[in-house]
């Protein structure tokens, strides 16, 4: 759940030995959707999400993800929230 009252469950079938996959949400979707309060569903709604994540040789992994938002503001049209970044493994002191 996302500060802005959207939830979404994202989800993926893939391999169990799968080096990359890419997880998908849906508005539409009955399993793994989007859902939002009133206010977002008319002015700021939430029309799909991916995110794609790839595990690396050097045991970190990579995530690109993006949102893609429908806002009356910008006169209905959609804005792409996209975000990527690797992640690694750092020893507890």
């Amino acid at each position: 759940m996302v500060p802005r009252a959207t939830l979404l469950i994202a989800g993926a079938t893939c391999e169990p030995d799968a080096r990359s996959f890419t997880l998908r949400a849906d508005p539409a979707h009955s399993s793994y959707g989007i859902l939002e309060n009133p206010y977002l569903v008319e002015d700021a709604s939430t029309r799909s999400y991916q995110c794609t994540i790839t595990v690396n040789d050097d045991g970190s992994w990579t995530y690109e993800q993006d949102a893609v938002v429908k806002l009356v503001a910008l006169g209905g049209d959609e804005l792409h929230h996209t975000d990527r970044n690797t992640l690694r493994r750092v020893a507890a002191a």
